[in-house]
C-alpha cells in the first residue's frame, strides 16, 4: 500500500523515480517547456533564504497573486499545493454527500478526499451538500464554458450547498483564461450566494502550468469573508515555503513563459494528435485542443497494458487509465517537444503494430 492509499499510488508523476533511463515523463499533465527558467535562475540567486521562515501571511506572494487573477477581493489563501486546499475544504464544508460531475470521470482526489471525511457519493446532484467539478476536466480534458457551467449549476445545485470547482488546467485556454474562469464572474457568484446561499469556490494548482509539481504550491478563492476566516482558523502555519512563493511570483512576472506555452502546447498537440491517428485509426483521442495531454480510448485493455509497459521501457512513462479511474482501454500522455514525441511515438509504432 502507497503512503495515502491506492488514488495517491496511481498519481500520475511517480514513474519517474523508477524509470532509470528517463528521458520524458509523459505521465503528468505538467506544461511543455518544463521550469520557467527566469525563476529558476532567481532560485540560484536566493537559496540562502531557506535559513528564514516563510511569511506567516503568505506576503508578498498572496497579494501578488490577487492582483495576477484580477480579484476584486482578498479572500485568496495558498496551499502546499492544491491537496492542501482540497482536503481543508472538503473537511470543513458542512456535513453531507458529494457529487461530482458533469464529466463522469475527473481528478479523483476530490472524490478521495470526500470519502476519507464519510461523505458518501450520490448520483443525482441535487441530493449532495458539497459539489466538485473540474474544468476543464483531467484527464477527458472536456471543458465547459461559463455559460453552459453556471447553467448546469443553477439548475443542479440544491440551496445550502458548496461548490468546489478546480481550474488547474485552464491557464492553458490561452491569454483570455481569466475572463473564462469562474472565479471572474464575481457579481454571479454574489447573487447565488446572497440569494441561494451557494458557496463557489475556485482552486488551482500552479505546480501544472509551471512546471514545479516538485515545490508544491496552489491557491483557493473563497467567495465570502466567513469563508475565508474558517480556513484561515484550520490552516497550518508556514504551510508554504519559502522556494514555492518565490518561484511563483517570478513565473507571474514572466513577460514570455505563458505565451510560449500556449502557442507551443496548440501547435504541437494537433501534430501529435496527427501522428497518433494515422498511425493508430482506431484509437480514439479525447480533449480540447489547447489542453497539455491526450486522453486515448485504445479499445483494448491488453493494448493501453502494453502501451504502458513500452512507454516506460523506452524511457517515457505514461499514465493508464486503468488506474484509479477505472478506464482500462484508456492511456493519457502528455504533450512534449518534438524531440521527447518523436521516442515514444518510435516505440509504439515498434511494439505496438
Amino acid at each position: 500500500m502507497a503512503y495515502g492509499g491506492e488514488d495517491v499510488k496511481f498519481h500520475g508523476g511517480q514513474d519517474w523515480m523508477s524509470t532509470e533511463n528517463l528521458i520524458a515523463d509523459f505521465s503528468v499533465t505538467t506544461g511543455i517547456l518544463g521550469p520557467c527558467e527566469e525563476a529558476l535562475s532567481h532560485l540560484d540567486g536566493n537559496l540562502h533564504k531557506i535559513h528564514h521562515y516563510p511569511s506567516l501571511d503568505q506576503e508578498p506572494c498572496r497579494s501578488q497573486l490577487r492582483r495576477w487573477l484580477g480579484l476584486q477581493h482578498d479572500h485568496l489563501i495558498l496551499g502546499n499545493g492544491s491537496s492542501e486546499l482540497i482536503d481543508l475544504i472538503i473537511r470543513l464544508a458542512p456535513a453531507g454527500d458529494f457529487a461530482t460531475g458533469p464529466s463522469d470521470v475527473q481528478y479523483k482526489e476530490y472524490e478521495t478526499s470526500c470519502k476519507r471525511y464519510g461523505r458518501s457519493q450520490v448520483t443525482n446532484p441535487k441530493d449532495a451538500r458539497i459539489h466538485v467539478l473540474v474544468n476543464p476536466t483531467n484527464p477527458t480534458g472536456e471543458y465547459f464554458n461559463l455559460a453552459t457551467l453556471t447553467a448546469y449549476l443553477e439548475n443542479n445545485v440544491s440551496n445550502g450547498s458548496y461548490v468546489v470547482i478546480d481550474e488547474s488546467m485552464l491557464p492553458w485556454f490561452g491569454p483570455q483564461w481569466r475572463e473564462n474562469s469562474i472565479y471572474f464572474q464575481h457579481e454571479w457568484i454574489q447573487k447565488v450566494l446572497s440569494e441561494r446561499d451557494i458557496h463557489v469556490v475556485v482552486i488551482h494548482s500552479w505546480t501544472k502550468i509551471f512546471c514545479c509539481t516538485g515545490l508544491r504550491i496552489g491557491s483557493i478563492v473563497l467567495p465570502c469573508k466567513s469563508d475565508f476566516e474558517l480556513m484561515r482558523k484550520y490552516m497550518v502555519p508556514w504551510n508554504v515555503n519559502i522556494l514555492a512563493t518565490e518561484y511563483l511570483s517570478v513565473c507571474m512576472k514572466s513577460k514570455t513563459y505563458l505565451s510560449e506555452t500556449w502557442d507551443l502546447t496548440k501547435r504541437l498537440r494537433k501534430q501529435q494528435v496527427a501522428a497518433i491517428t494515422e498511425a493508430f485509426p482506431e484509437w480514439e483521442i479525447w480533449g480540447q485542443d489547447f489542453v497539455s495531454w491526450m486522453w486515448i480510448d485504445t479499445k483494448d485493455e491488453a493494448v493501453a497494458e502494453k502501451a504502458v509497459a513500452t512507454a516506460k521501457a523506452w524511457g517515457c512513462p505514461i499514465r493508464w487509465g486503468k488506474m484509479g479511474y477505472l478506464r482500462p482501454t484508456f492511456i493519457r500522455l502528455a504533450v512534449r517537444k518534438p524531440e521527447f514525441f518523436g521516442i515514444l511515438f518510435n516505440a509504439f509504432k515498434q511494439e505496438l503494430k
